[in-house]
């Protein structure tokens, strides 16, 4: 599952090893950041913050975390969640 907002974005990803996390993000961050700098003629950080992780070990807390990200639009104000929001989706389990 992921929403993208303006400022932040949410991902449900599954971590492969130890690392494989950090070194994704870093290089989703670096490399998008650098796209959007050089498309819109800016510079310095597009997101809010670093990446924080939260482990999902359970089914219970998999679906509360996608019901979350999923409905984060609404906590921001969009009101067009769900299909209409396009920045925000979920792939069947």
């Amino acid at each position: 599952a992921y929403c993208l907002l303006p400022n932040h974005f949410h991902l449900i990803i599954k971590q492969s090893d130890k690392y494989s996390m950090t070194k994704f993000m870093h290089g989703l961050g670096t490399a998008y950041s650098m796209y959007f700098n050089v498309t819109h003629n800016t510079v310095g950080h597009i997101f809010q913050g670093p990446y924080r992780a939260k482990l999902i070990d359970n089914l219970n807390s998999l679906f509360n975390e996608v019901n979350y990200v999923l409905n984060n639009p609404a906590k921001h104000g969009y009101t067009n969640i769900g299909e209409k929001y396009k920045w925000v989706k979920a792939w069947p389990f």
